[in-house]
């Protein structure tokens, strides 16, 4: 429990010097960069979608961190924040359904014998067609549980949502998934 807390003091200082420190802001850039790429790129599918989208979260974050206050919640649970606002704004002005860039697809290790790869292809094609059709709210908690590894506390503050409800989404969406 110490250690945790440590951990959220030392992001809390890193945070607060990234404020007049470009360094500190470009270590928190690097640490949270990876997860909320996989978030962008698992929610719109397009490579260079996803890469103007994240450098957009980033760029928000930067411009408005000065008014950022340290409140207890992981600095990451607010870019998720940012980043599921502007995947929103995405979809409302581009009108886009999720679109698949075929060549960057290519979720198996080249080493892995052809039968494996189908059949990976087959169970994310399968987890997609399942997600599609939960209700955006379930689809977002899922989303940040399993591909964007928050825990539900941090899934909550994303979403300025409960735990207990994240929680209840959680097993909401994979019972409706396992019915179906």
């Amino acid at each position: 429990m110490a250690e945790i807390a440590s951990e959220k003091q030392a992001e809390a200082q890193l945070v607060e010097r990234a404020k007049t420190d470009e360094q500190a802001f470009r270590q928190l850039y690097e640490l949270y960069f990876p997860k909320i790429y996989g978030y962008i790129k698992k929610r719109v599918g397009q490579t260079e979608t996803a890469q103007d989208l994240v450098s957009e979260t980033f760029l928000k974050a930067f411009s408005n961190l000065p008014t950022f206050v340290y409140k207890g919640a992981p600095f990451s649970a607010w870019l998720y924040r940012i980043a599921t606002n502007l995947i929103i704004d995405y979809y409302r002005q581009e009108k886009h359904y999720q679109k698949v860039d075929i060549e960057n697809y290519d979720l198996v290790a080249e080493n892995q014998d052809i039968e494996k790869e189908i059949l990976t292809s087959q169970q994310r094609m399968e987890i997609d067609k399942y997600l599609i059709k939960l209700p955006e709210r379930e689809r977002k908690v899922i989303e940040l549980k399993f591909f964007a590894q928050l825990n539900n506390g941090e899934i909550a503050q994303t979403l300025n949502i409960s735990a207990n409800l994240v929680g209840v989404l959680i097993f909401r969406a994979l019972k409706k998934m396992k019915n179906n």
